[in-house]
Order: C-alpha cells, then sequence, then structure tokens
C-alpha cells in the first residue's frame, strides 16, 4: 500500500463525483430515505465498482507501458474535457431520474446498492481507477484510495444532503477536476515521450 497513491486519489475522486449524476441520485436517496440502507447500500456499490475497475486497470498494467500510458492520457484528457464541457442541467436530469424510482423502505439499500452501481458503469470516477491502477501498478492502493474518496463522498451527502449543493459551487468543482485531468493528461504524454 502507497498512501503517496492512496490520498490524492481519494481526494481527486471524491472531487470528481461531487458534480456527477451519483451525487444527485444520491443526494435524492438520502432525503427520500432513512440513512443507513442507503449509506450501507451507496458504499457497497462503491467499493464493489472500486475493486472492479482496480482489478481491470491491474490486469492493463501488464501491457507495454507507452501504450498503457497513450491510453490512460487520451481517456484522462477525454474525461477533462468531458467534465468541462458537459452540461450540469442535464448531469442533475440524470440524476434526478435515477433516483426516483417507486421504491419500497424495506427495499432501500438493494435499490440505493443499484442505482448506484448502474449508475456507475462507465462513469468517470470509474474509469479513473481502472487509469490509476493500470498507470501505478497499484492496484491495491488504487483500489484503497477510490474507495476512501467514494465513500468519503457517501458520508458526505449523508451528513449534508441537499445544504451540500448549496454550499459548494458545482460549476467550480467540475471546471477544477476537469483541468485536473487534463493536467495529469498532460504530464503523462510529456513523461511518456520523455520530454519532461
Amino acid at each position: 500500500m502507497n498512501p503517496a497513491i492512496i490520498f490524492p486519489l481519494a481526494a481527486l475522486i471524491l472531487l470528481a463525483e461531487l458534480p456527477d449524476k451519483t451525487m444527485i441520485s444520491t443526494l435524492l436517496l438520502f432525503i427520500k430515505f432513512k440513512t443507513l440502507p442507503v449509506l450501507l447500500g451507496t458504499c457497497c456499490a462503491f467499493v464493489i465498482q472500486s475493486a472492479l475497475a482496480s482489478t481491470i486497470g491491474g490486469l492493463l498494467a501488464k501491457i507495454n507501458h507507452e501504450i498503457i500510458t497513450l491510453i490512460t492520457s487520451v481517456l484522462f484528457l477525454l474525461g477533462g474535457l468531458w467534465l468541462l464541457l458537459s452540461s450540469e442541467s442535464k448531469e442533475e436530469q440524470k440524476g434526478q431520474q435515477l433516483a426516483q424510482h417507486k421504491t419500497r423502505f424495506h427495499n432501500v439499500f438493494i435499490i440505493s446498492f443499484a442505482v448506484t452501481f448502474l449508475g456507475e458503469i462507465g462513469d468517470l470516477t470509474e474509469i479513473m481507477t481502472a487509469n490509476f491502477a493500470a498507470s501505478t501498478k497499484n492496484p491495491l492502493s488504487v483500489f484503497i484510495g477510490a474507495s476512501l474518496g467514494l465513500i468519503c463522498f457517501t458520508v458526505l451527502a449523508s451528513l449534508f444532503g441537499y445544504t451540500l449543493k448549496e454550499k459548494l459551487p458545482l460549476t467550480l468543482i467540475r471546471k477544477l477536476s476537469g483541468i485536473i485531468l487534463i493536467s495529469i493528461s498532460i504530464y503523462s504524454l510529456l513523461n511518456a515521450f520523455k520530454i519532461i
């Protein structure tokens, strides 16, 4: 385990998740239902998603380093551009649709797990996790960092509900996350081609 990977990745994943459709659906789940089953269902989904993404990234790490660097750099660049250019209102609508399924209270854990798990398939933070696992060749640290960031996100969402959205300007968070990803992409490309 490498703390130099775990903690910065946790912070980046947390920031990237804030302006995401999962944030909206998670906030709505916490507002609609009791906290504990939503918290447990959401955290379980995030941990499983992190394990899958880290495993895939770890397998990708066995491929030629230059190819992986190029692929991960392009994916980081695309993710950063997506954060900078995508519409906030569309993400909010997606999140509201995911959370507004007709539910019964005794199914809250399952609903929370399913909404989160399905919402994260192919999501930016899942792709980031796989990319970091491939580029660092340390899938365990990446798994821990990604899980920590996502669990912190879930706890914040449970504590603050809608106030989280009011206190943090999502547009700013989204733009900062995009700039960070593009910066990582540029640095990785320059490093791969031995320019720096």
